[in-house]
């Protein structure tokens, strides 16, 4: 028998949920805030229609020319992804921690991995292992952006320090878009634009806001010491047996027949002379010396300030190995890029131990024999003829210092021409220059990126890495710790870059050289920090007034 009184306690209950149930079905828990029940009913008919079309368009296409126009259907599909994930509402959980960890893989693959060992689909790009983490990386980065106030605050902060950098990379990658739609093949341009998005202008950001924490910036710089040591040792196998160690190893998921391909992977031999040239894992011998050049300031900072003596000495030994692996790339680049960033860090070190130790007669000594020290260095070089050679090259360099000659000649015409560019990746197909193989070339990043920036790019470019060069050079008297004072090597290595980009045109290490950029940004954000919260402290009493 059914209690009357039960049913009665019980039916407002059921009321309740069954109002409950309807108002669900009514307006969906899914994204319930942006939605309204009366658009919703009145667009469903024209979003279904779009979608429709949308479908028989991508389905004819893909019908008509199979895997010919694959990547051009799904850059609209990547830019609807990007606003989805843009346009996220606000939870406040953003991903620090996986982006952190998919950011140092990031950086460590790209020191490591070969780009040419990549698994290739047709009517796609090479699926690099780098690409591969790219792509998480891009999702949770942009994804904690759009959910997190905090996180963009934190964001912002470290870019404002110095504003004019983030607006000079931002003024890179609009010229960049520009270019994409002057170019002559539109999309080998957008290719290359996509690249250098991730890869250079999406690094630079999620840098600047990494090595913000705390010993961020000091496993970057063991990072780099590791990456190094396996470099030299795979240069240690590649020159004995003449030939890269995986050369014929490769598995066949990962062999890419291609021309370019073919031409990384064959000995490399400098034809005037027919000595070998190590490459390891990079495309070419200067490459791999651009590297090794990039990683010195940063052996050296270990080597003189480690507090772990064991450390230390370890350091100290890996650079003979720097030099003698700069050596078997037969590369002047490598071995210039390796004497002037161990001149400055020599410099920057008398200077900071003079601020410091006003005791102390080393500093003093280094400061007054620098000027004659390096005039000495230079007539060494010019006197010496094996230092010439490592240094300015010998007669067997005639030809490549030549062909840079004819391509300045032959660029500066048609950027005066053309001085907004001929569209990102475009440099080597206007330029028209072809080395002894055949093989169209450009020696020379600056004239590469006027060719294809224009006077505005080149102008960002330069800026960007001189101006952040320039302000942590300012703020190298005010740090006093190991991890802040890694500001000197990662200037010394932006100051490098540049030099090394006059006479090497190559983008094999610009995602590192891009990381560098974000780690200075987010070292001088701490060292003003820092400058600024011991200014705003009180003083503190002495020993002897707290006695009296």
């Amino acid at each position: 028998m059914i209690n009357a009184h039960a049913l009665l306690t019980r039916l407002p209950i059921l009321r309740l949920r069954r109002a409950a149930k309807v108002q669900a079905r009514r307006n969906p828990v899914v994204l319930g805030g942006y939605t309204q029940l009366e658009k919703r009913r009145k667009y469903r008919i024209i979003a279904t229609a779009m979608l429709a079309a949308i479908a028989l368009f991508y389905g004819l296409v893909l019908g008509a020319t199979g895997t010919i126009f694959l990547l051009q259907l799904l850059l609209p599909l990547a830019a609807a992804a990007f606003l989805v994930l843009w346009l996220l509402p606000e939870t406040g959980n953003p991903s620090p921690r996986l982006v952190e960890v998919l950011f140092f893989t990031y950086l460590t693959v790209s020191m490591l991995w070969p780009d040419y060992l990549a698994i290739a689909l047709p009517g796609l790009p090479w699926i690099t292992l780098a690409r591969l983490i790219a792509l998480p990386l891009a999702f949770f980065y942009i994804s904690s952006l759009s959910q997190s106030q905090g996180y963009r605050a934190e964001v912002r902060a470290v870019l404002n320090e110095v504003p004019l950098v983030w607006k000079a990379m931002a003024t890179f990658a609009a010229v960049a878009a520009f270019s994409v739609i002057v170019s002559d093949k539109p999309v080998e341009s957008a290719n290359r634009f996509f690249v250098a998005l991730y890869a250079w202008v999406l690094i630079f950001f999620v840098a600047s806001h990494v090595f913000k924490g705390p010993n961020r910036a000091t496993l970057f710089c063991f990072i780099v010491w590791f990456c190094t040591i396996v470099i030299c040792i795979i240069t240690v196998l590649e020159v004995r047996k003449q030939a890269l160690p995986w050369a014929g190893h490769i598995p066949s998921f990962l062999k890419i027949q291609e021309e370019s391909v073919q031409r990384m992977l064959a000995p490399k031999v400098r034809g005037s002379t027919g000595i070998f040239r190590a490459q390891s894992k990079f495309a070419s011998p200067l490459s791999m010396s651009e590297f090794l050049a990039l990683s010195v300031p940063f052996v050296m900072h270990l080597a003189a300030y480690h507090r772990l003596l064991i450390i230390r000495l370890a350091a100290v030994a890996t650079i003979p190995a720097m030099v003698w692996a700069i050596q078997q790339t037969d590369s002047r680049l490598g071995m210039v890029g390796l004497m002037f960033a161990s001149l400055l860090f020599v410099l920057a070190w008398a200077i900071m131990r003079a601020q410091r130790r006003k005791d102390s007669l080393i500093a003093p000594i280094v400061l007054l024999g620098y000027p004659a020290g390096f005039v000495a260095f230079i007539a060494a070089s010019l006197t010496i003829q094996r230092l010439k050679n490592m240094v300015w090259g010998s007669s067997a360099y005639n030809d490549s210092n030549q062909a840079r000659i004819d391509q300045m000649n032959m660029g500066i015409p048609k950027i005066l021409q053309h001085p907004w560019g001929f569209g990102i990746g475009r440099s080597g197909e206007k330029l028209g220059y072809t080395n002894g193989e055949g093989v169209i070339t450009v020696d020379n990043y600056m004239l590469s990126i006027t060719l294809e920036l224009g006077l505005i790019g080149l102008i960002a470019f330069i800026g960007m890495f001189a101006l952040t060069a320039y302000s942590a050079g300012k703020e190298v008297s005010r740090q006093y710790d190991f991890e802040t004072s890694l500001i000197v090597p990662a200037a010394i290595t932006l100051i490098n870059f540049l030099v090394i980009k006059t006479v090497l045109s190559q983008m094999e290490n610009h995602t590192i050289f891009f990381a560098v950029l974000g780690l200075t940004v987010a070292l001088i954000y701490r060292i003003r920090l820092n400058t600024r919260q011991n200014n705003a402290r009180p003083p503190q009493p002495s020993d002897n007034c707290a006695k009296s």
